[in-house]
């Protein structure tokens, strides 16, 4: 049984949540306004020798409720790490939320990245009224309930705070996320990151070092919330090795300068003086002060929900900053994009501003086995068909000045690098040949002379770039941690080397480059003297460069929306042509 449910059953109270600011013991209270209702109840003492009056009395606990880390690189991880959390954390929705729960909720998470995320939760102390239903109201409040029960309810809200608990509390994440080009984390750089140990000195360190070859590459930013502790840096964190030092801090003084973490609160109908001003009332009336508090796992439901919702924001937000969003061949993904981004602020508003009528309408659903309203996983599906409009570039990287880029160098290198595999255990397979002794001769099929060329513990760029100084270098074999080989072939197979390091990542090297031709939208090249174009419809700029380069061709004219023609020898005129979806872009071989 979850730490809210608990609570629950143990004080026959409404379902615990997180503290906020101003509540105090007696406050009146409401899910939608907290602790910003008129106070109904009248001072009460120290409980004392007291035993028949309504009291304060403080009780000490030492109980860790929480102590999690995990890396998230989806929303179902992240939906499966707030499942196992929202029930020691007891968070509400939107501003209600915890401490760690605000954490997540205010990170840099995201489909497109790469999260490390720690939290913890533990209780010192509970402050809670005894002999509860000795409780006496204020007289204004005694007036207005004898005058008009229902307006009393409008004016002090449903319940009021019955118990308080004390504690200390930790969220902390640290995002990796790619600074330019690409949804796809599988890539070397994130491969390279491992989750343990990064919110203590040695993995911090360890991380560093790992973040510091791939900085050009990669963006890292850290936040955490904590409560509790004395001197505890706020921030900004810049690194994972900042937040060990906050945590460190924390750690040594959390238990004695605890703060509030929770509270749990009473309906007013526990009362004796409320029972007896409400016995002639009407069954109408007093159904107003019984009604059954909202179940614990509607309020975690509802706010795993909007922490979901805010993951998918950023995700929006994320992909439209890319340059290959941004390119002028993107401008329905990018139209897409923001629609779906709106979208997200508007049912995000509408969680943040919920009252305890939608939280009964949410559990009244969810007991009728309708869970229509929560949409997470629906509006993931909305955002993986947004991105399969994502268009092919000619590098990454560059993509969102690619057409410029042509135009303006006159020449359109192909830089991008064909990437066979990443990090396995295999590399391009031997070549051979029979000796004269009849036996197999195995040998490298590599660039230099006099039979092979290998380096040891390479970095991937020094490897790049000595194939490209080579002519004969066709592709390359890497691994950091090992040898790495380069090769004048690449049909020749794999074999499986084992598992050393790091493993294998291999290269095809780009052996292409085309000259943009001047163009319009509206224009394509036209059919050479004595030979016809292929046509090819509504292929992708990747495909294209292909089918030239597989059909021997000079030249290309690609529109995504409709034609691609590829020309066997160069073009020395143009077709005039409608306005048709993007329109074209023509290459020829340089």
């Amino acid at each position: 049984m979850g730490l809210c449910v608990t609570l629950l059953a143990s004080a026959a109270a409404d379902v615990s949540i997180p503290w906020e600011e101003g509540c105090s013991l007696r406050d009146s209270f409401d899910l939608s306004s907290s602790c910003g209702k008129p106070p109904a109840l009248e001072l009460i003492q120290d409980c004392g020798s007291q035993g028949h009056t309504a009291c304060m009395k403080k009780r000490v606990k030492n109980q860790v409720l929480l102590t999690k880390s995990r890396k998230i690189e989806s929303l179902q991880e992240l939906s499966s790490f707030l499942q196992e959390t929202a029930s020691a954390s007891c968070s509400g929705w939107g501003s209600k939320a915890s401490a760690a729960a605000d954490s997540i909720q205010q990170s840099s998470s995201s489909e497109y990245s790469l999260s490390f995320m720690s939290l913890m939760l533990g209780l010192a102390e509970e402050e809670t009224i005894e002999n509860i239903q000795k409780l006496r109201l204020t007289f204004p409040a005694q007036k207005m309930l004898l005058d008009n029960p229902k307006g009393f309810l409008d004016v002090y809200g449903s319940r009021f705070v019955g118990s308080i608990l004390s504690g200390y509390e930790f969220g902390g994440v640290c995002s990796l996320t790619a600074k330019s080009h690409t949804a796809n984390k599988s890539f070397e750089a994130f491969a390279s990151f491992q989750a343990a140990g990064i919110f203590s000195a040695s993995g911090s360190f360890h991380f560093q070092s790992k973040f510091n070859e791939f900085r050009s590459t990669l963006d890292l930013r850290c936040n955490a919330r904590f409560k509790g502790g004395e001197d505890v840096p706020i921030g900004p964190y810049q690194t994972p090795a900042d937040l060990v030092e906050a945590i460190e801090k924390w750690g040594k003084t959390r238990t004695k300068s605890h703060q509030p973490v929770m509270m749990i609160t009473d309906r007013w109908i526990k009362l004796e003086e409320v029972q007896q001003i409400l016995e002639n009332e009407t069954q109408e009336v007093r159904a107003l002060f019984e009604t059954d508090n909202v179940a614990s796992t509607t309020m975690q439901r509802i706010g795993k929900e909007y922490a979901e919702l805010k993951y998918l924001r950023r995700s929006a937000a994320a992909a439209l900053a890319w340059p290959r969003t941004q390119h002028e061949r993107s401008r329905n993904l990018s139209q897409q994009l923001q629609g779906f981004r709106d979208q997200l602020d508007t049912r995000l508003t509408q969680v943040e501003n919920f009252n305890e009528a939608d939280c009964r309408a949410r559990e009244s659903e969810i007991l009728r086995g309708n869970f229509s309203w929560f949409k997470a996983n629906e509006t993931k599906q909305q955002l993986d068909a947004c991105m399969k409009l994502l268009p092919e570039c000619v590098q990454d990287t560059e993509c969102q000045s690619e057409t410029q880029r042509c135009s303006q160098e006159s020449v359109c290198v192909e830089q991008d690098w064909e990437n066979l595999w990443s990090r396995q255990a295999y590399q391009l397979a031997t070549g051979g040949f029979y000796n004269s002794k009849g036996g197999f001769d195995r040998h490298l099929y590599l660039t230099h002379i006099p039979v092979f060329d290998k380096d040891w513990g390479q970095p991937l760029s020094k490897m790049k770039a000595k194939c490209l100084e080579d002519e004969k270098c066709r592709a390359f074999c890497n691994n950091p941690d090992n040898w790495s080989y380069f090769y004048t072939i690449t049909n020749q197979g794999t074999e499986n080397m084992g598992m050393h390091g790091e493993g294998w990542s291999c290269f095809v090297k780009p052996s292409h480059s085309w000259q943009a031709l001047q163009y319009s939208r509206h224009r394509f090249l036209a059919n050479p003297p004595g030979n016809e174009r292929a046509t090819h419809w509504q292929q992708t700029f990747k495909t294209a460069k292909n089918l030239c380069i597989e059909e021997k061709c000079e030249a290309f004219c690609w529109n995504p929306d409709d034609w691609t023609y590829v020309y066997p020898t160069k073009p020395g005129a143009w077709w005039e042509a409608c306005c048709y979806g993007q329109g074209w872009q023509c290459f020829e071989r340089k």
